[in-house]
Parts: structure tokens; sequence; C-alpha cells
């Protein structure tokens, strides 16, 4: 099995998660409220780790300077979190500005230019915002852990920068995947 078979990426969000794996793209979602939507959740991230043998995720941090209900996405997002560390699962936090410098070449893109970029590099659309930064929180991925080739300077100097990061490049040598 190789190494990509294992990456995923998720976009966290509370009326719809975008998941990409090498398999396939999609969203999740859930009707309920409170504790059972985040119980929901739990076993919705549980099965998707357990079904696709996912061994590394790329979760989108936290936008701290967004106002809509940060608390509940926080509360979600250590559901994940919990989700991820019972199963095994290597978790590594991309910010948004960072994503987007390593998709686009600016780091305060719009969405539209994100999808449009999406499109360009990798011949594919979505029908959500979510899938799109899944699916390119995995192609982050697969670039930080040695899976991508004929990287543009930008993409290249993005993840150089990301792996600057003493705790990045703890956990990629604990994985004996670091690579100069």
């Amino acid at each position: 099995m190789n190494l990509e078979d294992n990456v995923a990426g998720f976009d966290l969000s509370l009326s719809s998660t975008g998941v990409s794996t090498k398999m396939s793209t999609f969203s999740i979602s859930s009707k309920k409220v409170g504790e059972e939507r985040l119980e929901e959740y739990y076993r919705l991230f549980c099965g998707i780790i357990q079904k696709y043998n996912i061994k590394i995720a790329i979760l989108e941090n936290y936008a701290f300077s967004s106002p809509f209900q940060r608390e509940a996405l926080a509360e979600l997002g250590g559901v994940f979190k919990l989700a991820c560390f019972q199963n095994g699962v290597d978790l590594f936090l991309i910010a948004p500005t960072t994503l987007k410098k390593f998709i686009t070449n600016n780091g305060k893109t719009k969405k539209d230019t994100m999808r449009l970029e999406v499109y360009k590099k990798w011949g594919v659309e979505f029908d959500t915002n979510d899938e799109v930064d899944a699916f390119a929180l995995r192609m982050f991925g697969y670039a930080l852990v040695g899976c991508s080739e004929n990287l543009f300077a930008y993409e290249k100097d993005t993840i150089k920068r990301f792996k600057q990061n003493k705790q990045v490049v703890e956990k990629l040598t604990s994985l004996k995947l670091f690579k100069e």
C-alpha cells in the first residue's frame, strides 16, 4: 500500500464537513444538535478513519479571527482530535493562510480562487467549498510527506516553512517520513 493511500484531508464545519481520501472526496453532515451531533460526528469520523485506513490526517486549523460559532466548532475539533487519537492517526493542523498560500501562492485568497486553482491544477470540481478545502488539504498532506512531484517553487516554499515548526519535524521524524 502506498503512503498516499493513508493520507486524508478534513475541513470541519458544523453544517457540512469536507473529507478527502485517495478513493473519494465527499461531505458529511448531521441534523442533530448539541451533544447528539458531537456523538454522531465522532462515529462518522471513526468510521471514515477505519474504512479508509487513515494514518495521517491534515486538518485546517481554526480561523481564530472568525466570530461564527467559534465554541461549537472548537467542540467539533475536539471530537475529531479524539477520534484521531483513539484510532492512531497522526494529525497535522494547517493554518488557513498556509493552505491558501500552498494552493494559490496568496495566503489571503478568496474561496472562488481556491476552487479555480484546484480545478486548474488537478482537473477536479466539487459541490461544496468544504470538499474543495478537504481536497486541497490532502494535496498539502501529499506534499508534506513526500508523495508529490513537480511542485511549484511557492508550493515547495510553503512546505519548507511549515516543516520549520519543531512539532511538525518531530512528528514527521517519528513517522520516518521527514525529507530535507
